[in-house]
Protein backbone atom coordinates (compact mmCIF):
# COMPACT_ATOMS: atom_id res chain seq x y z
CA UNK A 1 0.00 0.00 0.00
CA UNK A 2 1.42 3.51 -0.87
CA UNK A 3 -0.46 5.92 1.05
CA UNK A 4 -2.74 5.03 4.25
CA UNK A 5 -5.10 7.63 4.71
CA UNK A 6 -3.58 9.91 8.36
CA UNK A 7 -6.02 9.12 11.26
CA UNK A 8 -5.87 10.85 14.82
CA UNK A 9 -4.00 9.56 17.42
CA UNK A 10 -5.20 9.87 21.37
CA UNK A 11 -1.90 12.85 21.19
CA UNK A 12 -3.75 14.71 18.32
CA UNK A 13 -1.34 14.06 15.98
CA UNK A 14 -2.19 12.50 12.56
CA UNK A 15 -0.56 8.90 11.86
CA UNK A 16 -0.06 7.48 8.50
CA UNK A 17 1.99 5.88 6.09
CA UNK A 18 3.36 7.26 2.57
CA UNK A 19 5.93 5.54 0.41
CA UNK A 20 8.74 7.47 -1.07
CA UNK A 21 11.87 7.03 -2.77
CA UNK A 22 11.04 3.12 -2.57
CA UNK A 23 10.53 2.95 1.03
CA UNK A 24 7.09 3.26 3.30
CA UNK A 25 7.41 6.24 6.00
CA UNK A 26 5.22 6.13 8.81
CA UNK A 27 4.52 9.79 10.21
CA UNK A 28 2.98 11.92 12.45
CA UNK A 29 1.17 15.10 11.56
CA UNK A 30 -1.02 18.23 12.12
CA UNK A 31 -2.34 21.31 10.39
CA UNK A 32 -3.15 22.09 7.15
CA UNK A 33 -0.98 24.90 4.15
CA UNK A 34 1.85 24.85 3.77
CA UNK A 35 3.91 22.02 3.94
CA UNK A 36 6.65 21.97 7.11
CA UNK A 37 8.61 18.32 7.10
CA UNK A 38 10.81 18.17 10.57
CA UNK A 39 13.32 15.24 10.36
CA UNK A 40 14.71 14.11 14.01
CA UNK A 41 18.49 12.45 14.91
CA UNK A 42 19.51 10.42 16.77
CA UNK A 43 18.68 9.71 19.60
CA UNK A 44 15.05 10.83 19.02
CA UNK A 45 11.82 9.98 17.59
CA UNK A 46 9.34 11.82 15.63
CA UNK A 47 7.37 12.79 18.82
CA UNK A 48 10.35 15.39 19.45
CA UNK A 49 8.92 17.65 16.96
CA UNK A 50 5.82 17.21 19.18
CA UNK A 51 6.03 21.52 20.41
CA UNK A 52 6.51 21.97 16.80
CA UNK A 53 3.56 20.42 15.30
CA UNK A 54 1.77 22.34 17.69
CA UNK A 55 2.94 25.48 17.24
CA UNK A 56 3.27 25.62 13.64
CA UNK A 57 -0.03 23.91 12.86
CA UNK A 58 -1.63 26.56 14.62
CA UNK A 59 0.30 29.64 13.11
CA UNK A 60 -1.11 27.82 9.71
CA UNK A 61 1.16 25.16 8.47
CA UNK A 62 0.72 21.33 7.49
CA UNK A 63 3.65 20.00 9.44
CA UNK A 64 5.20 16.38 9.14
CA UNK A 65 7.53 14.41 10.75
CA UNK A 66 8.50 11.14 9.75
CA UNK A 67 9.66 8.40 11.85
CA UNK A 68 13.42 7.58 11.08
CA UNK A 69 13.10 4.06 12.65
CA UNK A 70 10.69 1.35 12.45
CA UNK A 71 7.45 1.54 11.71
CA UNK A 72 9.09 3.25 8.39
CA UNK A 73 11.21 0.80 6.68
CA UNK A 74 14.51 0.03 7.51
CA UNK A 75 16.91 -0.31 4.15
CA UNK A 76 18.28 -4.04 4.13
CA UNK A 77 21.53 -3.37 3.07
CA UNK A 78 21.82 1.22 3.02
CA UNK A 79 22.86 3.37 1.82
CA UNK A 80 22.92 5.67 4.95
CA UNK A 81 24.73 8.54 3.09
CA UNK A 82 23.99 11.70 3.10
CA UNK A 83 22.91 11.83 -0.50
CA UNK A 84 20.29 8.80 0.42
CA UNK A 85 18.96 10.93 3.23
CA UNK A 86 18.27 13.89 1.11
CA UNK A 87 16.78 11.77 -1.78
CA UNK A 88 14.23 10.69 1.08
CA UNK A 89 13.01 14.29 1.94
CA UNK A 90 12.45 15.07 -1.69
CA UNK A 91 10.44 11.91 -2.12
CA UNK A 92 8.58 12.95 0.93
CA UNK A 93 7.81 16.75 -0.67
CA UNK A 94 6.36 15.13 -3.70
CA UNK A 95 4.52 11.99 -2.03
CA UNK A 96 2.88 14.61 0.55
CA UNK A 97 1.41 16.86 -2.45
CA UNK A 98 3.68 19.74 -2.54
CA UNK A 99 6.13 21.39 -4.73
CA UNK A 100 8.07 22.77 -2.03
CA UNK A 101 8.61 22.37 1.65
CA UNK A 102 9.81 24.53 4.71
CA UNK A 103 12.73 21.74 5.77
CA UNK A 104 13.93 21.41 9.85
CA UNK A 105 16.26 19.39 10.95
CA UNK A 106 17.73 18.29 14.12
CA UNK A 107 21.03 16.21 14.50
CA UNK A 108 21.24 13.89 11.50
CA UNK A 109 17.99 15.21 10.11
CA UNK A 110 20.14 18.16 9.53
CA UNK A 111 22.03 16.33 7.36
CA UNK A 112 19.34 14.86 5.16
CA UNK A 113 17.76 18.19 5.02
CA UNK A 114 21.13 20.37 3.46
CA UNK A 115 21.41 17.22 0.92
CA UNK A 116 18.16 17.81 -0.36
CA UNK A 117 18.31 21.71 -0.65
CA UNK A 118 21.71 21.05 -2.57
CA UNK A 119 19.73 18.28 -4.95
CA UNK A 120 16.81 21.09 -5.73
CA UNK A 121 17.28 24.19 -4.05
CA UNK A 122 13.51 25.19 -5.80
CA UNK A 123 11.73 22.71 -3.39
CA UNK A 124 12.74 24.26 -0.16
CA UNK A 125 11.72 27.50 0.86
CA UNK A 126 13.44 27.45 3.98
CA UNK A 127 15.62 26.04 5.50
CA UNK A 128 16.11 25.17 9.58
CA UNK A 129 18.93 23.47 10.77
CA UNK A 130 19.08 22.42 14.81
CA UNK A 131 22.38 21.34 16.91
CA UNK A 132 24.37 21.09 13.62
CA UNK A 133 25.32 23.87 11.85
CA UNK A 134 25.07 24.62 7.68
CA UNK A 135 27.97 23.47 6.02
CA UNK A 136 31.23 22.30 6.85
CA UNK A 137 31.70 24.18 10.08
CA UNK A 138 30.60 20.86 12.41
CA UNK A 139 33.15 18.51 10.57
CA UNK A 140 36.12 21.05 11.16
CA UNK A 141 35.29 21.27 14.96
CA UNK A 142 35.62 17.51 14.89
CA UNK A 143 39.57 18.27 14.10
CA UNK A 144 40.12 21.18 16.09
CA UNK A 145 37.82 21.90 18.79
CA UNK A 146 38.64 19.82 21.88
CA UNK A 147 35.08 20.35 23.60
CA UNK A 148 33.02 19.55 20.48
CA UNK A 149 35.50 16.09 20.68
CA UNK A 150 34.20 15.91 24.05
CA UNK A 151 30.29 15.90 23.19
CA UNK A 152 31.09 13.56 20.31
CA UNK A 153 32.64 11.17 21.71
CA UNK A 154 29.60 8.61 20.75
CA UNK A 155 30.24 8.53 16.99
CA UNK A 156 33.65 7.25 17.39
CA UNK A 157 32.25 5.06 20.02
CA UNK A 158 30.05 3.68 17.54
CA UNK A 159 31.88 2.63 14.90
CA UNK A 160 33.29 -0.36 16.94
CA UNK A 161 31.61 -3.56 16.25
CA UNK A 162 31.08 -3.63 20.56
CA UNK A 163 28.83 -0.48 20.36
CA UNK A 164 25.94 -2.59 18.98
CA UNK A 165 26.05 -5.21 22.36
CA UNK A 166 27.02 -2.07 24.97
CA UNK A 167 23.97 0.21 24.47
CA UNK A 168 21.12 -1.50 25.10
CA UNK A 169 22.76 -3.06 28.34
CA UNK A 170 20.82 -2.03 31.96
CA UNK A 171 17.24 -1.15 29.29
CA UNK A 172 19.82 1.26 27.60
CA UNK A 173 21.25 3.13 29.83
CA UNK A 174 23.63 4.59 27.59
CA UNK A 175 20.47 6.81 26.14
CA UNK A 176 19.57 7.92 28.83
CA UNK A 177 23.19 9.54 29.89
CA UNK A 178 23.38 10.63 26.94
CA UNK A 179 20.48 12.89 27.34
CA UNK A 180 21.59 13.68 30.85
CA UNK A 181 25.15 14.51 29.58
CA UNK A 182 23.89 16.89 26.91
CA UNK A 183 21.00 18.78 28.56
CA UNK A 184 21.80 18.24 32.36
CA UNK A 185 19.50 21.20 33.68
CA UNK A 186 16.59 18.84 31.49
CA UNK A 187 14.12 17.30 33.76
CA UNK A 188 13.02 15.70 30.82
CA UNK A 189 9.56 13.53 30.96
CA UNK A 190 10.54 9.69 31.59
CA UNK A 191 7.77 8.36 28.69
CA UNK A 192 9.80 10.88 26.63
CA UNK A 193 12.70 8.56 27.13
CA UNK A 194 11.42 5.46 27.46
CA UNK A 195 9.47 6.45 23.96
CA UNK A 196 13.02 5.89 22.64
CA UNK A 197 14.42 3.39 24.13
CA UNK A 198 11.71 1.23 23.19
CA UNK A 199 11.90 2.28 19.82
CA UNK A 200 15.60 1.44 19.57
CA UNK A 201 14.86 -1.97 21.21
CA UNK A 202 12.60 -3.07 18.24
CA UNK A 203 14.00 -5.50 15.87
CA UNK A 204 16.88 -3.99 13.63
CA UNK A 205 16.35 -1.00 14.73
CA UNK A 206 19.64 -0.37 17.23
CA UNK A 207 21.70 -1.82 14.52
CA UNK A 208 20.37 0.78 11.80
CA UNK A 209 20.66 3.67 13.23
CA UNK A 210 24.33 2.27 14.41
CA UNK A 211 25.12 2.22 10.50
CA UNK A 212 24.76 5.94 9.90
CA UNK A 213 27.85 6.31 11.84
Amino acid sequence: MDHVKPVMNADTFETGSIKANGLQFSYISKGEGPLILCLHGFPDIATTFRYQLDAFSEAGYRVVAPRGYAPTDIPKSGPYQSAAFGQDVLGLISALGYEEAILLGHDWGVTAVTAASVFAPDKVSKLITCAVPYGSRFGQSLLTDAEQQRRSWYMYFFQLSLAEMAVPINDFAFIEQLWRDWSPTWDFPKENLRAVQDTLARPGVLSAALEYY
